[in-house]
């Protein structure tokens, strides 16, 4: 029998995608469109169900909502002066932290502070799954939780320059250089190198080669000829995903 070898980081990712997950109850995504982003340097974005797309930026304002109608909203965040991270919660607003102050802030959706938690060293990415809320810790290489502060939740390897999302009560980290599912009940579980990691719900989902896929293996996108992105954002109820890479101006709507 003849044929060039499987290489063995593709061989094991083939392996991990047959673990099979819950299966997806929606067909792959049908249409896209491109958004300009404002100037400045992108550090996170966010979808919601309704098609908006909340932008988090380094330079004012630090918050941009592009409205599914094509209109925006500006914030400026006057307590945040370098952004680490944020997170939308679809009924009331968001969490952002603050590298400088090293604290998280929660807004209204009208972009009033309401409550504020000081924060581990160089706080970076956050992320909400029901009443647990946990964030990047880059100076101390950890991730933590917000509401029991002296819990680590899992021991970083790499940079924490990764981003978390809600995987139904637990998280998934995606970076470069290292990527699991996490939880703060729940043991850390290793996810490949490759590949950027995300999840629509409790589906995991990974960008993979321009292929946008499940666990499963089943292709829910395949991405234009020439274009590359590193972030994965899903909506609650995975009716949209937006595909964006940090400090580039142009990301992809799908639905």
């Amino acid at each position: 029998m003849s044929g060039k070898p499987v290489p063995l980081t593709r061989l094991f990712l083939s392996l991990f995608l047959a673990a099979l997950q819950p299966t997806l109850s929606s067909a792959a995504f049908q249409d896209f469109r491109y958004i300009e982003l404002p100037g400045g340097d992108l550090v996170e974005a966010e979808i919601n169900s309704a098609g908006d797309v909340f932008l988090l930026m380094r330079g004012l304002p630090h918050l941009v909502i592009a409205w599914a109608d094509g209109s925006t909203t500006e914030y400026d965040l006057g307590e945040i002066v370098l952004p680490g991270g944020m997170c939308v919660d679809q009924t009331w607003g968001w969490y952002a932290t603050g590298e400088v102050t090293d604290m998280v802030y929660r807004y209204d959706r009208s972009g009033v502070l309401m409550d504020s938690w000081e924060a581990g060293s160089l706080p970076g990415d956050i992320s909400i799954s029901g009443l647990s809320v946990i964030y990047v810790s880059r100076a101390e290489g950890s991730i933590r939780s917000l509401r029991n502060p002296d819990t680590e939740v899992a021991r970083l390897q790499g940079s924490g320059g990764g981003r978390l999302v809600p995987f139904g009560d637990r998280f998934v980290y995606s970076a470069p250089d290292e990527s699991m599912i996490l939880g703060e009940f729940h043991a850390r579980q290793p996810l490949p190198a490759s590949g950027a990691w995300s999840a629509m719900g409790e589906t995991l989902v990974v960008l993979l080669d321009s292929c946008l896929c499940t666990r499963d293996g089943t292709e829910l996108f395949r991405l234009p000829a020439g274009q590359e992105f590193s972030r994965i954002s899903f909506s609650s109820g995975g009716g949209y995903c937006l595909l964006w890479s940090p400090g580039e101006e142009r990301a992809m709507v799908l639905r």
